[in-house]
């Protein structure tokens, strides 16, 4: 017989001091747990567009999954909530709350209270009942609290030993530098570089797979011929390598370095860029710039997903949904991130979600002034009218 599933309607209440509630903008309870990953917050906090009044929400905090995922965190998608406040006594049933996200993680109602409705003194109640909370019967493995971070220091140091020519036995080639670095890391970091340097791939056909590296400006982009990438988690490392793009030192080269083991060509990839990738492998820390050519998320995305980087492209991934707006997410999706289908999955069910907004934006009217700069233009409107108008059957 199977195990029937022990759940439970969970009540979290707080009793904030009125005085503090008078004298604050903002007020967050502690932080409290319905499940061994799922973690929330209460929020009383006063309107800016009404500051006459005080929303009350409930805002989920991302355990570390969630926390580089670019879609709905569907562990949430099983609970229900209450809100409610005592003195006055006032309740919101919010019901599912089932479409959290790192972009969406707040639940509640804007003009909740009127301040007038506060008491001088004693204590206003804040609380939210929450249904189907799962009980335990056995002590659960608590793996999801985040551990600490690498100190600055440690990162520091362990970046100076990349770009190192005396202890490095890898010259990375590429068309504005050279940078260099150590097989002993790069191994045991990345699949594709441990093929490369253990030889996997040398003794093979020189005819390479065709995976594309952009590295222009997004706008650029559009002609760029169309790929599937697997999920992240199911990629396999190519067979072959793309021509000349390995050598071991003593094969023909214009300049090998002296003592240089492996020498590995990168035309195609900038050098910001590609010192990102190979800053993670050696720290698993990462720094993104918006503002620049070559170390935006998309850049960082890219190489990440051409050298297969697992947990680089998620994190990468994650940024680039964290950073779409109304204003730049139809471009982004007909212009770029329809090369790779969990990324154009995540971001066309945002431009679906807001796009009374998006359809408005000078974007999107771009878009259809100029729909032969965009190549998979009309896959991507059929595939969105199927989100924005469910159920019609396909002509």
């Amino acid at each position: 017989m199977m195990a029937q599933e022990l759940t439970a309607k969970s009540t979290f209440m707080f009793d904030i001091p009125a005085f503090i509630i008078h004298s604050q903008d903002c007020i967050y309870s502690p932080a409290f747990s319905t499940s061994y990953n799922c973690f929330w917050q209460l929020q009383l906090k006063k309107c800016k567009e009404y500051p006459k009044y005080y929303s009350l929400t409930l805002n989920a905090i991302p355990n570390p999954d969630e926390s580089i995922s670019s879609s709905t965190w569907d562990d949430r998608a099983r609970f229900s909530a209450t809100l409610f406040m005592h003195n006055p006594s006032l309740t919101l049933e919010h019901g599912p709350l089932g479409d959290a996200s790192s972009k969406d993680y707040e639940f509640g109602i804007e003009k909740f209270v009127h301040s007038k409705n506060f008491p001088e003194t004693g204590d206003v109640t804040i609380g939210v009942w929450i249904d189907d909370t799962k009980l335990e019967n056995e002590k659960p493995e608590y793996h999801c609290l985040p551990t600490k971070p690498w100190p600055k220091d440690i990162i520091d140091a362990w970046y100076e030993e990349l770009n190192q020519p005396d202890i490095s036995d890898v010259q990375f080639n590429l068309s504005e530098t050279t940078i260099f670095a150590r097989s002993s890391i790069l191994t045991k970091r990345s699949e594709y570089f441990r093929k490369i340097i253990e030889g996997s791939w040398i003794e093979g056909s020189q005819r390479g797979p065709q995976r594309s590296s952009q590295q222009n400006n997004y706008d650029n982009q559009r002609s760029v011929k169309n790929h599937t990438t697997k999920e992240p988690g199911n990629e396999s490392p190519p067979s072959e390598l793309s021509n000349d793009e390995v050598r071991l030192n003593g094969e023909k080269d214009t300049s090998p370095q002296e003592g240089k083991k492996y020498q590995i060509n990168v035309p195609d990839i900038h050098q910001e860029t590609f010192m990102e990738l190979l800053r993670f492998l050696y720290t698993n820390y990462v720094e993104f710039d918006s503002n620049s050519l070559h170390r935006r998320p998309i850049d960082i995305f890219i190489v990440a997903d051409k050298y297969l980087v697992i947990e680089l492209r998620q994190i990468a991934k994650s940024k680039i949904f964290n950073e779409l707006t109304v204003d730049n997410a139809a471009e982004f999706l007909f212009g770029v991130v329809w090369q790779w289908s969990d990324l154009k999955s995540d971001v066309m069910k945002y431009v679906a979600s807001e796009f009374q907004k998006v359809r408005k934006t000078d974007g999107f009217k771009r878009i259809f002034r100029n729909s032969t700069d965009y190549p998979a233009g009309m896959e991507i409107m059929s595939e969105l009218l199927k989100l924005l108008v469910p159920g019609e059957d396909d002509d």
